[in-house]
């Protein structure tokens, strides 16, 4: 009779895994780990489970998915001041690191390329399940503080209280800090795109007359930075004005620097254009989806620098051929943006402009596009060059 009844509970569980939904698979992992032990709570909350020795935490997002699930690790404060990204990050790890055994432990921080530095709480240089269990205790109880520093290619988490201290380094990527896969970070993309309703703010030009310069067409250029190659960059083009002012450069007289003002500041105009996507994603999946020109640009602003490409004038087929990269600012991760547009779409401020887009790509993988990246050599502009 207990082995029925045994039966059926394990049953029972494993239905209600089955019937929940996940944000991503790490997290699906992470459930397993813990419903072996004890049930999930249903809501968001701080929870308990009888045999895993620290409060653990569970998040549901809109869609009911369970987006976050670890071991509470941060304050309410400490969230709201370093974001649920980071804070996720950590919570999600040492629930995954609990899981193992010491050789998995051991592994897993090969993998994913942690370097730990304990001072005065170890015995040993290599981290082990009791370790873990003495690292978890004194940032819950014992450390006056948490600080991040970031590098741009690695970033650092400290905890300390007096002569003591934990410091994780780990790679500042996406998929690591986010936990989620490429074929993931593509899907999600997609649903942020198709779910642009919120109306958002422009970030305000900050215009420089001093730092312009005239190009060789007439017009004054305010040089911004460019990105593995002087042809990538983010210049904005400026035309004088009769009250001895300066505005941005939109004209059919210059199709050239308006539809790169066009990316870089949209307005009003790009209200008005469509963004025919082609979306190549994980696996060669092509997703066709179309966006609003100026909702999709102002989505990426606050996490994105763009930079523009200008590759070829077909005059005879009436077209324009460019490339957006936008660099996330955060992450060692891209967005590549081929985009083919007519210049009357440009001048009329209306019509569709055709994109092909790849997501999430690694830096190294943009480095090896463009055979002219030499790192420290100074800005020039590109237009300049003949």
């Amino acid at each position: 009779m207990r082995r029925i009844g045994y039966l059926v509970i394990c049953w029972v569980g494993a239905l209600t895994l089955s019937a929940q939904t996940y944000f991503s698979r790490q997290i699906e992992e992470l459930a397993k780990q813990v419903t072996a032990q004890c049930s999930l709570p249903t809501a968001s909350q701080r929870f308990v489970c009888a045999k895993i020795p620290y409060p653990l935490v569970i998040r549901y997002n809109a869609l009911q998915q369970v987006e976050h699930l670890g071991i509470e690790l941060f304050q309410s404060d400490e969230q709201d001041y370093f974001g649920h990204v980071i804070c996720d990050f950590h919570e999600r790890l040492f629930l995954e690191l609990y899981g193992l055994t010491d050789i998995g432990i051991h592994e897993r921080g090969e993998e994913y390329s942690l370097r730990w530095e304990v001072r005065a709480l170890t015995g040993s240089e290599l981290l082990s399940k009791k370790d873990l269990n003495r690292l978890v205790a004194f940032i819950r109880e014992e450390a006056e503080g948490y600080t991040l520093v970031k590098d741009s290619l690695r970033w650092t988490s400290v905890w300390k209280a007096g002569e003591q201290s934990i410091s994780l380094e780990f790679p500042a990527t996406f998929s690591l800090i986010y936990g989620i896969d490429k074929k993931e970070a593509d899907d999600w993309f997609e649903q942020q795109m198709l779910a642009l309703q919120t109306p958002r703010k422009r970030q305000q030009l900050e215009i420089r007359p001093a730092e312009f310069f005239l190009a060789k067409n007439g017009l004054w250029v305010q040089p911004g930075n460019y990105k593995y190659t002087r042809a990538l960059n983010n210049d904005i083009y400026f035309a004088a004005d009769a009250t001895g002012g300066y505005r941005l450069v939109d004209d059919s007289h210059y199709p050239v620097e308006s539809v790169i003002n066009l990316f870089l500041q949209p307005g009003e105009k790009a209200k008005k254009m469509e963004l025919s996507l082609l979306h190549h994603a994980y696996g060669g999946q092509k997703k066709q989806y179309s966006v609003s020109l100026y909702d999709f640009l102002l989505s990426l602003q606050n996490e994105y620098d763009a930079y523009i490409g200008f590759e070829k004038w077909e005059k005879e087929k009436e077209k324009m051929l460019l490339t957006v990269l936008f660099h996330n600012r955060e992450f060692n991760s891209h967005h590549m943006l081929y985009i083919q547009v007519a210049p009357q779409v440009i001048e009329q401020g209306e019509g569709e402009i055709k994109g092909q887009l790849y997501t999430y790509i690694p830096n190294h993988n943009i480095r090896n596009l463009y055979k002219e990246y030499e790192e420290g050599e100074p800005y020039t502009n590109y237009m300049e060059k003949k």
